[in-house]
């Protein structure tokens, strides 16, 4: 009796109240390139996330933290060797991102926002350096097969993190070594 009882509560409650369902990353499945532009070009390449997990309750995306590794960051446009290695190690550095003091960086989702069809607008706050600032975009959402689909492109001002080096925000008389403070990250992520 008391089985039945218990078995009863439970599922009442959960009938009345929100089922929250997590969702994984598929890295697999998943990318996250990066674009820098500067004033005589522009570089590119990919980072991973280390992981990435998503919150579902009553069809709706409640919560996200999607955490970036950026000891993953690679550079895909520079054929030689010995001139993507210095690219590589100066973003590593101590001028860009400091890996070896910041080895993560994250994105915490705080709202989900429908706007016409399978996009919506995502905040959050992301955090690069151990510095956080409040970040909004747009995203495609796509549910398929029990699994979410997301895609879009954030554009992240590196000087709201103290990302200095090339900046005309910080110095004076660059000329053409101006490296442009917004950078893009285009994410397609599957979560299952």
């Amino acid at each position: 009796m008391k089985k039945t009882v218990f078995t009863f509560i439970f599922l009442v409650l959960i009938a009345l109240g929100s089922y929250a369902q997590k969702f994984m990353l598929d890295s697999s499945e998943s990318m996250v390139k990066w674009t820098g532009e500067k004033i005589s070009g522009k570089h590119y390449g990919n980072i991973m996330l280390k992981s990435a997990e998503l919150t579902v309750e009553d069809k709706m995306i409640t919560a996200g933290e999607f955490v970036i590794d950026m000891k993953t960051i690679t550079c895909t446009d520079l054929e030689n060797e010995s001139w993507n290695k210095k690219l590589v190690d100066h973003l590593n550095s101590e001028d860009f991102f400091h890996i070896e003091k910041y080895p993560t960086a994250k994105f915490v989702l705080k709202s989900v926002q429908k706007m016409s069809g399978n996009n919506y607008r995502v905040k959050g706050d992301l955090t690069i350096k151990d510095v956080t600032r409040p970040y909004g975009f747009k995203a495609e959402i796509m549910k398929m097969n029990g699994k979410y689909l997301l895609s879009g492109t954030m554009v992240v001002d590196r000087s709201d993190y103290g990302v200095k080096y090339g900046s005309k925000k910080f110095f004076k008389n660059l000329g053409d070594k101006i490296i442009y403070d917004d950078f893009k990250l285009e994410f397609k992520l599957l979560m299952k």
